[in-house]
């Protein structure tokens, strides 16, 4: 039940601290190269981690303090090799169409074609953040074996996904 909390190093922590990691460097060094902006990057994710520490050890420990831990390692592991497979596959899913149509045409249309890429996202941004907000919550409806009131909240969810989604991509045609 913390949503923004867990989302808030990773989406603004991390990216604020690098604009101004480089506009920190841009008035000293004059120059910004591309490894000194890889290793302002590296410093913003290392910042970011102990932000997210001190979120972890303020919010997320005290509910937990009266529960003993529960390991269940082969059970974790046998569900997280698929995960890394399908996360593999997302991101190669991802570059493939350009590096495709790059093999296929010339640079321009792979600008074009990643520019309308580009301009689709905001229909998938609905859908991560309904995601976002709507996995604790299916989590907690299945640990208590809640079926119907969780297929309610979906299909809930899905209908103004949907529905946003369209309004955003009637937008973006127009």
């Amino acid at each position: 039940h913390f949503i923004v909390q867990g989302q808030l190093a990773e989406t603004i922590l991390r990216p604020f601290l690098l604009i101004l990691l480089l506009l920190l460097s841009l008035f000293t060094a004059r120059q910004i190269t591309a490894p000194l902006a890889m290793g302002l990057h590296v410093v913003a994710a290392l910042l970011s981690l102990v932000g997210i520490i001190y979120l972890v050890i303020r919010v997320v420990r005290p509910q937990g303090k009266n529960q003993l831990p529960t390991y269940a390692g082969r059970l974790w592991v046998a569900i997280a090799i698929p995960l890394l497979f399908s996360e593999m596959l997302d991101v190669i899913n991802q570059r493939a169409s350009i590096l495709m149509l790059g093999a296929l045409l010339n640079t321009e249309a792979v600008g074009v074609y990643n520019v309308a890429k580009r301009l689709a996202e905001p229909t998938i941004f609905v859908l991560i953040a309904v995601n976002v907000t709507l996995a604790p919550r299916v989590a907690g409806y299945y640990a208590n074996n809640q079926h119907e009131e969780m297929q309610s909240m979906v299909t809930r969810s899905t209908r103004a996904a949907l529905l946003v989604s369209a309004i955003v991509s009637l937008f973006i045609i127009l």
